[in-house]
C-alpha cells in the first residue's frame, strides 16, 4: 500500500503513527466511529466481538481486524464473529490521547479488543522494552522467531494486568529508518552534526552516538529542550534536519520532497500488542478462547508481513537503499546496541534478554 499525502497532511499521521505522548485529556474531545463490519441478522447464540480501529497505521490495523473475523468465524464455525469499528481518520486526535485511550477502552470494557502500543504497557511487563531497544532485531525473521515462539508467549503471558490480556504482537510501523533533509546521506556517519527531532531514549542513543545535535520532542530525563513538539513545528521552523520515520512515511516524505535522503538503517522496530478485556476473555469457554488465541496470531503475523512487504517496496526504488548497511554502520549499530543494554535495560531479566539476543538466525 502506498501512501502520497498531500503536504503536512502526512506529516500529521506520521506523528500519530509514532505513538508520543503530548497530551493526557481525554474528557475534552468526543471521537467519531465508523461500524464498517458487524453481525447483522446474527443468530441468537453467536458471540461478538468488538474490535476498534482507533489509530494508524489504520489500514494495516484494519486488514488484521477482518483477517482475524474470517480466522475466528471458520475456527468456531460462526459461533464466533467481529464487530469491527473504525475511527474515521479525521477525528484521530494527538497520538498521546490515542495511546491512553487505547489502553482505558480495554481495562473498562468499553471495547473488547485493540491494538495498544507497546510503551503504554510497559509498566506491566518492564522486559517489553527490550523490544524497542536499537538495534535488537536483526531481520523480519529475527522478529518472526522471538514475537510468534516461546519468548513472545511469555512475554505476552508476563503482561500483570488483570483487566485485559495480550494476544499477539503487530507492528505499529515497522522497522525504522533515518531521514534527511539533506540529500548528500548514504551512510550513518554521514549524519554527524545534524539536528535530529527524538522522540525518546531509544533513537537518542543512536543519534547521539552519531554525534548529532538531540533536538527532544518531550522534555526526557536529562534534556531540556522542549522545542518542537512535533515534526510538522520542527519541519516548518527549519529546526532540524533529521528524523526516524517508517519505511512507508520515509517514502512519502521522498516523494513529497520534504525529505530528501534516506538511511535504511532498520535500527529498531515500532510494535503494538493485540489485546483483548480480560474479563470478556474470561467469559468464553476454553475452546473458544484457544480459537481466539489462534486467530489473534494469523492476523498479527499477516499484518507484520503486510507491514515489511510494503516497506520494502517503497523503498526499492531508491537504489542506494538496495545496498546493505557498511561494516562501520553495523559495528556502530552494535556498540549503540550495548550501551542502550547497559542503560536502558539494566533493570530487565537478564534471561529474557539474552533470549531474545541469542535467538537471531
Amino acid at each position: 500500500m502506498k501512501r502520497l499525502l498531500i503536504g503536512f497532511c502526512l506529516v500529521s499521521l506520521i506523528l500519530i503513527s509514532a505513538c508520543v505522548v503530548h497530551d493526557t485529556s481525554i474528557a475534552s474531545r468526543s471521537l467519531k466511529f465508523e461500524q464498517i463490519e458487524s453481525g447483522t441478522n446474527q443468530p441468537s447464540n453467536q458471540i461478538a466481538i468488538k474490535w476498534r480501529v482507533l489509530h494508524p497505521p489504520v489500514d494495516y490495523f484494519l486488514e488484521a481486524a477482518k483477517t482475524f473475523k474470517l480466522e475466528l468465524e471458520n475456527l468456531s464455525d460462526g459461533e464466533l464473529t467481529v464487530e469491527i469499528i473504525v475511527v474515521n481518520e479525521t477525528q484521530i486526535p494527538n497520538s498521546g490521547v490515542i495511546a491512553q485511550e487505547a489502553e482505558e477502552m480495554i481495562l473498562n470494557g468499553t471495547t473488547d479488543m485493540m491494538q495498544i502500543g507497546i510503551s503504554n504497557l510497559v509498566e506491566y511487563n518492564l522486559d517489553l522494552l527490550i523490544l524497542t531497544s536499537p538495534y535488537m532485531f536483526t531481520s523480519d525473521e529475527h522478529v518472526d522467531l522471538v514475537v510468534d515462539g516461546e519468548i513472545g508467549d511469555e512475554l505476552l503471558r508476563e503482561i500483570n494486568n488483570s483487566k485485559l490480556k495480550a494476544l499477539a504482537f503487530t507492528f505499529s510501523g515497522g522497522f525504522e529508518t533515518i531521514v534527511s533533509k539533506r540529500s548528500d546521506i548514504k551512510k550513518l556517519s554521514d549524519l554527524k552534526g545534524q539536528r535530529a527531532l527524538v522522540y525518546g531514549p531509544d533513537f537518542g542513543i543512536l543519534a547521539n552516538e552519531l554525534g548529532m545535535e538531540i533536538v527532544p520532542a518531550i522534555k526526557k530525563d536529562n534534556w531540556t529542550k522542549e522545542i518542537p513538539d512535533s515534526l510538522a513545528a520542527g519541519i516548518e521552523g527549519d529546526l532540524i534536519d533529521a528524523w526516524e520515520q517508517t519505511a512507508q512515511d520515509a517514502k512519502g516524505m521522498l516523494d513529497q520532497g520534504v525529505s530528501k535522503s534516506i538511511i535504511n538503517s532498520n535500527h529498531r522496530v515500532w510494535f503494538t500488542v493485540l489485546a483483548i478485556n480480560r474479563e470478556f476473555f474470561d467469559g468464553l469457554s476454553t475452546e473458544q478462547q484457544h480459537i481466539v488465541e489462534q486467530a489473534a496470531k494469523k492476523a498479527a503475523i499477516a499484518e507484520r508481513h503486510a507491514i515489511s512487504s510494503d516497506g520494502k517496496k517503497a523503498l526499492s526504488q531508491y537504489s542506494y537503499l538496495e545496498n546493505e548497511l557498511s561494516k562501520e554502520d553495523i559495528e556502530l549499530l552494535k556498540d549503540v546496541k550495548e550501551k542502550a543494554i547497559a542503560t536502558r535495560l539494566k533493570n530487565v531479566d537478564p534471561a529474557m534478554l539474552k533470549k531474545i539476543v541469542e535467538s537471531s538466525p
